[in-house]
């Protein structure tokens, strides 16, 4: 039982140090010596638990997301009475998921979409489609029966496209820190849930019209 308690607390040590590696170098640039360094193992014993650089690079994810899963409820049907406060929820979910800083799945997420290797794929099936289908819930339900698909489709990728960019400061760099964080969820609420009732006062106008 000790081996194996052993060995599993080494596995974890490994997938911390290889998402911290990934996040800030990228699947192309990071290395198993640097992996290594990090995680203060051999590096035999990282070719020992994970074979390979891809399968370390996805489990590592994998590894993180869990993390920022649970410390967000991000796997967790939103709480509230409303549509919209179920919205709101999930908004500051997303947004403070996005911002922070130990979570190396974010990064990792974030340099996918610049150089996307095999886990975009795997990032898409696990996050990406459960989230839009949560936020399209409810962005439906709020829009009102006479919305089209192409409605409640269109403002979902605008709610979480919001939560998900960061903002580009004086210093030209992208950051999430810049902006107070409770501020920029109150925005994109108020904005999102503004757009969703002009939408829903449009479409249940004649003809489309305001």
């Amino acid at each position: 039982m000790r081996v194996r308690s052993d060995g599993a607390a080494t596995r974890r040590q490994i997938l911390d140090a290889a998402g911290t590696v990934f996040a800030r170098r990228g699947f192309r640039d990071a290395t198993m010596a640097e992996i290594a360094r990090e995680a203060q193992v051999n590096p035999a014993l990282i070719n020992y638990h994970f074979t390979d650089k891809q399968k370390l690079y996805c489990q590592a994810w994998k590894h993180a997301w869990q993390r920022t899963r649970r410390r967000y409820r991000l796997g967790a049907a939103p709480a509230g009475k409303t549509a919209a406060r179920r919205l709101f929820r999930l908004i500051e979910a997303m947004v403070r998921a996005s911002a922070d800083q130990r979570a190396a799945d974010q990064e990792i997420w974030r340099k996918e979409l610049a150089q996307p290797t095999e886990l975009l794929a795997v990032i898409r099936k696990t996050v990406v489609v459960p989230l839009r289908r949560a936020v399209g819930g409810q962005v439906r339900e709020i829009l009102g029966p006479n919305a089209d698909e192409q409605s409640v489709r269109l403002a979902t990728m605008s709610i979480i496209s919001q939560c998900r960019t960061p903002i580009c400061g004086d210093s030209g760099r992208e950051t999430f820190v810049e902006v107070d964080l409770a501020r920029r969820i109150e925005h994109i609420r108020r904005f999102s849930l503004g757009g969703l009732r002009a939408m829903r006062r449009k479409s249940a106008s004649p003809a489309g019209e305001e």
